[in-house]
C-alpha cells in the first residue's frame, strides 16, 4: 500500500519483522524498535505529519506503557485501531491523553470494551456521539452501516459498509487510507475519516464484496483496478465535491 497512497511512510516495528517489511512493502522506510518482537519504545514522532498506531502492535504491558509514551508526547491527533483500543480499554486513563480531533476506528465490541456495553445499535450510536463530544474525539463506528461521530455532535452514516466477513488486512487497510487522506489530502481530521471510510469502502464494495472471497491482497491493488475505471472516479469526484 505506501507506493499506491502515501508519500513518505514509516512502518516502526520489532526487529523481526524486518524480512517480512522488506518483502511486502520495500518501499516503506523502517523504524526499528529495540525489542525482537513487540512495540516497546516510542521513536522521535515530530517530523511526521500523521500518525497511526494499532494493527499488530499486541497487548503486552511495555506495548501498553509504550502507548502512553507516545499519547503523551505528541499533541496532533492520532489515528488509533485494533490493539491501541483494546489496550484504551483496559486502562480507561488513556483517554484522558488522547490528543484533541484524533479519530478512533473500533467496531461495536471494541468500543463496548471502551464505553461500556450497549443493548442495542441505537443506543450503542448515541453513545458513541456522547462519547465523541466528551472526550473531542473522531469515532468511526464500523459496522454495516459505518458511522462518522465527531467532537462537535455530528454523525454522518454511510452505506458503503465494511463487512464482518472481510479479511482482516483489508479492514485494518482503512487505517492507512484515512491517514493518506489527511494531511496530505489537506483535509481535517473529521473529512479524513469520512473521505476514509468512503474510499476504503468504496474499493471493498467494487473490488471484493463477495462473501469469502478474497480478490486482492490490499488496497493498492484495488486501487489499481478502480484507476482504470472511469464511472468509480466519477463517483469518487462525487463525493468530494459534495463532502468539501
Amino acid at each position: 500500500m505506501p507506493e499506491k497512497r502515501h508519500g513518505l511512510l514509516t512502518v516502526h516495528i520489532p526487529q523481526r519483522g524486518e524480512v517480512i517489511m522488506q518483502a511486502a512493502f520495500p518501499e516503506a522506510m523502517i523504524s526499528f524498535d529495540p525489542h525482537a518482537d513487540y512495540f516497546t519504545t516510542v521513536p522521535e514522532i515530530s517530523i511526521y505529519s500523521a500518525i497511526g498506531v494499532g494493527p499488530g502492535l499486541g497487548q503486552h504491558l511495555e506495548s501498553a506503557a509504550a502507548l502512553e509514551r507516545l499519547l503523551q508526547t505528541t499533541d496532533k491527533p492520532v489515528v488509533l485501531d485494533a490493539d491501541a483500543l483494546n489496550l484504551i480499554a483496559s486502562n480507561k486513563d488513556l483517554l484522558n491523553r488522547i490528543p484533541p480531533r484524533s479519530i478512533l476506528t473500533p467496531h461495536p465490541k471494541e468500543f463496548d470494551r471502551i464505553a461500556g456495553e450497549s443493548n442495542s445499535m441505537f443506543e450503542r450510536l448515541k453513545k458513541a456521539q456522547s462519547f465523541s463530544i466528551e472526550h473531542k474525539l473522531c469515532v468511526v463506528l464500523k459496522g454495516t452501516y459505518t458511522a462518522t461521530c465527531t467532537a462537535s455532535g455530528k454523525r454522518i452514516f454511510q452505506q458503503l459498509v465494511i463487512r464482518e466477513s472481510g479479511d482482516s488486512r483489508q479492514r485494518r487497510c482503512l487505517t492507512g487510507i484515512i491517514l493518506d487522506c489527511w494531511p496530505a489530502g489537506g483535509r481535517n481530521p473529521e473529512t479524513a475519516a469520512v473521505s476514509g471510510v468512503f474510499l476504503h469502502g468504496h474499493g471493498w464494495r467494487s473490488g471484493s464484496c463477495l462473501p469469502f472471497r478474497r480478490k486482492y491482497d490490499c488496497f493498492g491493488d484495488i486501487t489499481d483496478t478502480e484507476k482504470h475505471s472511469s464511472k468509480s472516479n466519477k463517483q469518487i469526484k462525487l463525493f468530494f465535491h459534495l463532502y468539501r
